[in-house]
Order: structure tokens, then sequence, then C-alpha cells
């Protein structure tokens, strides 16, 4: 239950990324007030700018700055239309462009020269630019210019809500970035490549270290990425056990959050078929656990609480996908055509029996339960129905999941 939750952190296995791209209501409310607050900086600098340049007065400024900025249509409503100018806040807000440059610094800067750290602080060199530049409008494309953004990239990764190009980059990219990207903040980090995220206000704290042995280690936004000598690619460092309980108890806490918002949503329109559908894939009678093969390997007769919490630490927990092993077929009855529904709770090796735990896959298996059959006359019909009958039977939680008798094994 992980679609509202915003999360910038490792969970619990080595390898294994969750990376949080926003989207609830609260994540929303706050970047539309983060681009408020920097939209209402930014035209108090053009007005201010426009007082001391123009002479006019501060009332007239504003009003300047509303009329280009601020379009709205012959009803008074705001138009979204990308066409209009924009306030922006690379170069220097504006103010550092190439034209404001005395000669010594235009002839020894490439393009706009922002910086490589922040937009409109200090300059590129010529010297420092590896590489061809992009050929002109009319000149032959080769394969010399396949290292410039975005063909020059490694590989793409998403983290931490920024779009990170891991490439020998320079300011030269960052300006076609930019026209590619508008109102994304483009940054190239040296050793790392070329990074576009979202507008912040204040440059996320950064430190870079080289180790005895010739790591470079680079932390930023709570992520830790180290490179070995000769190594061109960056890794991201596993979580520490302090880190991974953190996580853990943090991803438990979104996960809490959702379902409680599920069941709420269910309980009131139980007939709703899409509230029924939430409600199923994500009832925890069928969360499975994804294990490291060392305890994948582990004989589920032999799981004890010690393993089983092990499990419940380096493995991961699918909770989102409860429709999976759902078994439909169609038939006929009296004439009248079925959506026949067979299902059951995925039986974690706790959950039985030592002595009827054989064939039982350590991270959960799926069952069958009988009480849980449905037979309607439309797939719709079928799911509110087995939706009905799920939380008759085990209610909203695992705690009646039950112990399969000696003389019947319904396991898949």
């Amino acid at each position: 239950m992980l679609d509202e939750c915003a999360l910038s952190t490792l969970c619990g296995m080595t390898d294994l990324y969750i990376v949080g791209l926003g989207g609830g209501e609260q994540d929303r409310a706050r970047r539309e007030a983060e681009r408020e607050a920097e939209r209402r900086r930014l035209a108090d600098r053009y007005a201010r700018y426009l007082v001391a340049g123009a002479e006019v007065g501060e009332a007239t400024a504003r009003r300047v700055i509303t009329a280009l900025f601020d379009p709205c249509d012959a009803d008074g409503n705001e138009c979204p239309c990308s066409c209009h100018p924009r306030l922006s806040a690379e170069h220097g807000d504006g103010f550092d462009c190439r034209c404001t440059w005395d000669e010594d610094r235009r002839a020894n800067t490439m393009g706009h020269g922002c910086s490589a750290q922040t937009a409109g602080s200090g300059w590129v060199r010529r010297a420092d630019m590896a590489g061809p530049d992009l050929p002109r409008p009319r000149e032959p494309f080769t394969s010399a210019h396949l290292q410039r953004w975005p063909m020059g990239a490694e590989r793409t990764e998403l983290l931490d809500g920024q779009l990170y190009w891991s490439g020998e980059f320079d300011e030269r990219d960052a300006m076609v970035a930019r026209r590619a990207l508008p109102g994304s903040r483009i940054r190239v980090k040296p050793g790392v490549g070329l990074i576009a995220g979202p507008v912040l206000e204040d440059e996320p704290e950064s430190r870079e270290r080289t180790d005895e042995e010739g790591t470079r280690w680079h932390e930023m936004n709570g992520m830790t990425l180290y490179q070995r000598r000769g190594e061109r690619n960056w890794t991201m460092r596993p979580p520490t056990r302090e880190e991974r309980r953190h996580n853990t108890e943090q991803l438990a806490a979104y996960r809490a959050e959702g379902w409680a918002r599920t069941v709420a949503a269910y309980a009131a329109n139980p007939t709703d078929v899409l509230a029924a559908w939430h409600y199923l894939t994500a009832h925890p009678v069928f969360w499975t656990y994804l294990v490291p093969s060392d305890l994948a390997d582990i004989d589920p007769r032999e799981v004890d609480e010690a393993t089983w919490t092990r499990i419940e630490a380096e493995g991961w927990l699918s909770d989102s996908d409860g429709l999976a092993c759902l078994d439909v077929s169609l038939g006929r009855s009296g004439g009248r055509l079925e959506v026949r529904a067979e299902h059951g709770p995925v039986l974690w090796p706790l959950d039985v029996p030592a002595q009827h735990r054989a064939g039982l896959r350590v991270g959960g298996t799926p069952s069958h339960d009988p009480s849980l059959d449905v037979a309607e006359p439309t797939w719709e019909e079928a799911i509110v129905a087995l939706a009905a009958k799920v939380r008759q039977r085990y209610g909203d939680d695992r705690a009646q999941v039950p112990e399969p008798q000696s003389d019947r094994d319904n396991t898949a």
C-alpha cells in the first residue's frame, strides 16, 4: 500500500530500492506551495529590477510582471499553456546572462556558463569541456556526437525523485537538457553525471570524499554512492542494520495507513467493484514475502520464530498483489453462464504445524479455501461477492488465517 507515499529510502534487501515519486495530496500541496513561493520570490526580484532599470513605480512594475507571467483567459481563469513567458530561476534568475559579462569572461566561457553546482554561480571554461559540440542545423550528425546528452548516458536512474544520467557531461549538455525539460532544475555533477529534478530554494547538502583504497564516496539527500578505483559506474551502498530497521518501521507505518484507508473506503461502499478490488488486492491474508536465496532454501519445517524474524527483516513484503493467484473459470448452471472464482489465504510457515509444511514455500504459499468460492453472472459481481466473503471469514487482518486439517492439504 505505497501508492500515495513518498519514500526516499532503501528496503531491507540489498540492491532493492524503493523510490518515492510522491503523488499524495500532502505532497502535491507541498510542491504547489514551494512553486508559489519561488514564483513570488522571482516576481519580487523582477519588479525591483524594473523599478531600478526602467524608472517606473513599484505598483506599475508589479502590474507589468502580472500581465506578463500570470496569463488569464477572458473568464479570468489561469491559463496553463506553456507558450506564455515564464519566470525562471536559471542563470541567476535571468540576471547572469552572457550579455552582462565582461570581455574576459565571455572569451573563456561556453554558453551561458551556469555552474555545475547551482545555476548562475561560476562559469565553465572551454578547456574543461570534453568532446565535440553538437552539430549545427545543417551539419551531419556523426558517431562522435553520441557522447553528448542524452545519447552518451551510460545508464539512467530515478533516485529520490530525481533523474540521474551517468556519464561525462558538461554545461553544453545541461543547456540542451534545460530546453528538453522545461521547469526542471538541471545540474552537472562531476563524477556522477547530469541530474534533473524539481526546483529547490536551497542546494541540498552534498559531501564527497576518497578513502585510502581510492574509492570515491558521494553523499546527498540521504543517499550514499561509491565508485571503486577503475570503475566507471557508481553503486548505492547497502543499508546498515540500523537503517534497515528504520526503513522497515517506516514502511510498516505507511502500509498500515494505506490499508486503513482501503478498509474505510470498502466499508463505506462494499458493493462498489473498485473498492472491492482494492480491498482484495491489498488484504493481509494474501501477503507474501520475496526472500533472499539463502532464506528461500530453508526447509519450511525448520522455520521457527527466530528464522521468521530474519525473513521479515531481510525479505520484501509484497502487499499489493492479492489476486495474483485467483483461479477464475466460466461455467453454466441451469442454463446460466457463471463466473466462478476460487481463492484462499497465503499460508506462512508459522501458520501451519511443522508436520504439515511439506511443499510450502518459506515466503508464503497460496492455498484454496472452499468457503470463499463464488459463482456469479458477471465478473464484477464475482469480485464484490469474493470481497464480502473474505471480510466475513477473515476480517481485516491475518489473525484468523486457519491451520489446514491434517486429512486435507489444499495448498497449491
